[in-house]
């Protein structure tokens, strides 16, 4: 452990020492318990976590994109989970440093430690903003929808959930692509797989925001296709 702490970049030390100084065992057990037990945590409620890693963020700045990516991939390999919230958060942080090679990093966050929490941050926040800034990278998820990685197929799919959302400021978002959106999710809407079919759904009904009439026409064409589930959360607030 001695030797590994030795190795660390600073940033991941300090903020290891300052998350386990706000560490609290009966918050983390509950955490654990919502993702099912499959990842431990230090304890830190989401507000606690971001003031903490705030402070710790200001004081080490990163220079390049290989030192975020160094960083990204240490906090990754931690073992409690608000590691990887706060790369996903760090990453966010210094999109300015991200080149098209960041999509290999953000690809190992993608198939490692896959869970919805995790993937679904990376898949609409970091893949899509790249893809964005570098849109010759939209060929990898063409190549994601039919991935024996079931997270890579969802983060094919939501990959578009940011883009013309109103929030984000990031100056390089653009206007879904709906051919591609309607096509990966009639590629995929055969699949069983639960967070699969809750994708399309979701993918759809935040397209819906903008293009309400076309999403509708794309579910009235492929009713027979898509999920019961599919179809319910992509309809939560049109009338059908």
């Amino acid at each position: 452990m001695a030797a590994r702490q030795k190795r660390l970049h600073v940033l991941v030390k300090d903020l290891s020492r300052d998350f386990r100084l706000q560490a609290d065992a009966k918050v983390a057990a509950g955490c654990s318990a919502y993702l099912r037990n499959q990842f431990p945590f230090l304890g830190l409620r989401g507000p606690v976590r971001r003031q903490v890693q705030k402070g710790v963020f200001a004081k080490h700045g990163l220079e390049d994109g290989q030192e975020l990516t160094t960083v990204l991939k240490q906090l990754w390999k931690m073992e409690e989970r608000e590691y990887q919230m706060a790369a996903i958060d760090l990453a966010v942080k210094y999109q300015k440093l991200w080149t098209q090679e960041m999509f290999e990093t953000f690809e190992y966050m993608v198939r490692n430690k896959s869970w919805w929490d995790t993937v679904d941050l990376v898949a609409s926040k970091l893949v899509g903003g790249l893809i964005q800034k570098h849109p010759d990278l939209v060929a990898r998820m063409d190549e994601w929808i039919d991935d024996e990685h079931m997270w890579a197929r969802r983060t094919a799919i939501i990959h578009q959930l940011n883009y013309k959302a109103p929030h984000f400021t990031s100056l390089w978002w653009t206007k879904t692509d709906q051919v591609k959106l309607f096509d990966f999710c009639k590629r995929r809407a055969h699949e069983k797989e639960f967070f699969i079919r809750k994708a399309i759904g979701w993918a759809l009904r935040q397209h819906a925001r903008l293009e309400p009439d076309a999403v509708v026409a794309f579910i009235e064409e492929n009713r027979t296709t898509l999920s019961a589930l599919s179809v319910r959360e992509a309809t939560k607030r049109l009338a059908l």
